[in-house]
This record gives structure tokens, sequence and C-alpha cells, in this order.
């Protein structure tokens, strides 16, 4: 069953804006992109396809985004489900990132 949603991602801590930019535009389709510094701002709606819950998007983009940064950076992303509002908040930390590396390599 798919599902529309509209997810902002905030990537914080960036190392590598254009990497992240291009690695994460693969993975949504963001139609607003945007930086401050060492900050980046991603905006889209589409469909959650295949089973995907909304935490399975939120680890495949913040994977996605530490390996396009060569490293950790914060991941925070507010998922609508513009099927059923309200919507959820998820970070990920570094504490993630270090899992996710040790189970990476």
């Amino acid at each position: 069953m798919s599902r529309l949603y509209r997810m902002d991602v905030t990537v914080r801590d960036v190392d590598n804006i254009a990497d992240i930019e291009n690695a994460l535009d693969k993975e949504w389709a963001f139609s607003d992109i945007s930086q401050l510094d060492d900050t980046l701002y991603l905006y889209g709606e589409g469909w959650l396809c295949g089973g995907e819950s909304e935490e399975e998007f939120v680890d495949r983009i913040a994977q996605s985004a530490w390996e396009a940064n060569e490293g950790y950076c914060e991941v925070e992303v507010e998922a609508a489900c513009l099927d059923d509002l309200p919507y959820n908040h998820h970070i990920r930390e570094k504490e993630q990132h270090d899992n996710w590396r040790n189970n990476f390599s």
C-alpha cells in the first residue's frame, strides 16, 4: 500500500554539502533544496511504497547522508503522512551513526 508523505529533511554539521545533496536527491524527489552554512534543507512530497515505513525511510536517508558525508552529520526528518495527519518527528544522532558504521564495516 502506498502512502503520500511530505518529508522535511534537515542535515546539520555537513562537510560535503554537494555530495549529500546529490545522494539524497536519488533517494527522494525533493522539490526544494537549500543550504545555510553547514546545514542542508530538503523538502518534497512523494509516496512511500513497497511497505516501507517512516522509520525505514529515515534510516535510508540518514545512511545515504552519512555515506556521502564520509562521516557523521545529524539527520532530522519531519514526516507528514498526508493521508493521515499529524506528522511524526525523527532525528538520527551520533549513536545511530556509530551503530550503522559498526554494522556496515
